[in-house]
Order: structure tokens, then C-alpha cells, then sequence
């Protein structure tokens, strides 16, 4: 993490929120606060340690512990924080957090919105690939295409399609099992 903050801590305020039971270590939040616009008015935001160079982000919790307890410890943070908005993002929706936030719309009084993201980055398509691909940047074509060479170039490899209509989709889970 010391690294990641070094690298990425910029003007933001780290908060790491530690959570005992007795003298045992149950849970552990890594969140930063970072001032911020919300609709052009400005707001600290309470965030994971995340940015778009980290795949995602997530409590770590002894492997103990149930739904209300987590809440709990969800709501010591809410209710401690001098943060203008709460944000969890970067969460996998496979965590226990996010099935959490997917089935609530409040924490102790405090007001929650909550949007899943996957294991790994999902890039939408609007249209055909050639389009899509012609209006990315010059560096982002020679990277992809750097990487299709050496696909090429290596045995054993095929290409398959798939219309994934979700991020349940069982596409979705072998692509991240592989990437």
C-alpha cells in the first residue's frame, strides 16, 4: 500500500480504518479523503485506496465475519467521517460489501448509492470494432496492436466470440479466470 501511495497519494488524505474485536484484528478499510467536485459543488470524498490504475478494492476482513457485522464496521466509518460522500467503487460485485450495498439504500441514517463493478475492467462498444478501434488514441492501437501480434505469433491460440449480454455472464468469469 506505501507504495501505491507514494505513487498515487497526490493531495488526498489517507484514512486506513482498523476495526478490533478484543485485541484481534477483524477488518481493515483502505480509504484516502480527496476534495472533489459532486455537480460543480465541491465535496471530500471517503474512497477506497483506488484509481484507474488499480483493477479493484476491497475491505479486508477476517473470514469470520457476517452481514450486520460488516455493516457495523460500515457504519463506524459513515458515522466517524467527515466526508461529504461515501464512494465504494472498484468493489467486485463477487465481495461480500457489494451484496451488501446492492441490497440496502441506507447505512446508519446515512444515505447510499451503489453501482456493481467487476473483477476486471469492461470496455462498452458502440459500435464496430474497426470504428471503434480507428477513434482510440495512437498509443492505445499500437498497444493492442502489439499485443494481437504476439498472440499471432505464439501456438496453440484460437479466438472465440461471445455476445455477453452481463458481467454474470459465464464469458465474462473464463475471461477473468484467464486474463
Amino acid at each position: 500500500m506505501s507504495a501505491w501511495w507514494s505513487s498515487f497519494g497526490n493531495d488526498r488524505t489517507l484514512q486506513i480504518h482498523c476495526f478490533y474485536e478484543h485485541d484481534d484484528l477483524v477488518a481493515i478499510g483502505p480509504f484516502m479523503l480527496e476534495k472533489n467536485t459532486y455537480r460543480h459543488i465541491p465535496v471530500v470524498r471517503l474512497t477506497f485506496m483506488a484509481n484507474g490504475h488499480s483493477p479493484f478494492c476491497d475491505f479486508i476482513f477476517r473470514n469470520l465475519l457476517n452481514d450486520k457485522e460488516i455493516q457495523e464496521i460500515i457504519c463506524q466509518i459513515l458515522d466517524n467521517s467527515n466526508a461529504d460522500i461515501f464512494v465504494i467503487s472498484k468493489n467486485p460485485e463477487s465481495s461480500q460489501v457489494s451484496r451488501i450495498f446492492a441490497n440496502s439504500s441506507s447505512f446508519c441514517k446515512h444515505r447510499i448509492g451503489y453501482q456493481p463493478s467487476l473483477l476486471t475492467p469492461l470496455i462498452h462498444v458502440n459500435s464496430d470494432w474497426n470504428t471503434f478501434f480507428q477513434q482510440r488514441s495512437r498509443k492505445f492501437r499500437k498497444n493492442i496492436n502489439n499485443k494481437v501480434n504476439r498472440f499471432h505469433r505464439s501456438d496453440n491460440n484460437r479466438i472465440e466470440r461471445f455476445r455477453v449480454q452481463s458481467s454474470k455472464d459465464p464469458a465474462v468469469e473464463a475471461m477473468i479466470q484467464i486474463s
